[in-house]
């Protein structure tokens, strides 16, 4: 009876609950759609200031011609 009782306490303090694990998706969840939206802007504004530079280029090249 002693072992058994030992036994199952020491299963009680292993792993993680369903809560804590069900917390940690949440928080991972929220810091990717956090970082995605920052990924969007920042390469929606590479590609402007690209456009940008395109069009500056464009413009030298007809005002040599």
């Amino acid at each position: 009876m002693i072992i058994h009782k030992n036994i199952l306490q020491a299963r009680d303090h292993k792993g993680f609950t369903l809560i804590e694990l069900i917390v940690v998706v949440g928080i991972i969840s929220v810091l990717l759609t956090m970082s995605i939206g920052s990924y969007s802007n920042v390469m929606r504004n590479l590609r402007d200031t690209k456009r940008k530079d395109d069009l500056q280029k464009i413009q030298a090249a007809l005002e040599q011609y």
